[in-house]
């Protein structure tokens, strides 16, 4: 039967993550501790390693999407096993199993609440972060021309 790979939490604060990039491919070989991604938090890069051993059948989430921990990014198992209601013949990479927030796609957490405590659209910055997206050092960029000196 194909294991569901759920994203493990990164830390006591950290809700979301973004992937960086994908180490094995649909269709890879994989053992336990074989890392399947690298993925990015507020303040750090992190490998995420397999818990079982088979096949990469599906990636459920691109490089640049932001997933919630706890959410399935992969499925591993056998050749031919059902995965997500579709049979695994080692397909390309299935949809994603979560939608973006809507509203504010592309913003990390961090910077999302910075920008609120700042006054700042989020929407006219342009992102630095994987794939375009607005990270914390983005805002603060934003926040720096708005401020201004005490006059002495």
């Amino acid at each position: 039967m194909a294991t569901a790979i759920v994203m493990p939490k990164q830390g006591n604060t950290v809700e979301n993550v973004i992937i960086v990039g994908w180490k094995k491919q649909v269709g890879d070989s994989v053992a336990v501790d074989d890392v399947l991604c690298e993925v990015e938090t507020d303040k750090a890069t992190l490998e995420v390693p397999s818990t079982v051993a088979g096949t990469l059948l599906a990636t459920l989430f691109a490089a640049g999407d932001e997933v919630p921990v706890m959410a399935p990014v992969a499925w591993i198992g056998e050749v031919g096993e059902f995965v997500g209601g579709a049979s695994a013949g080692v397909p390309a990479a299935a949809p994603a199993a979560h939608a973006p927030v809507v509203g504010t796609p592309g913003v990390s957490p961090r910077a999302r609440a910075l920008a609120e405590r700042s006054a700042i659209d989020v929407g006219e910055l342009t992102g630095s972060g994987p794939g375009g997206r607005v990270i914390e050092r983005d805002v603060l960029a934003a926040v720096q021309p708005k401020l201004t000196p005490v006059a002495r």
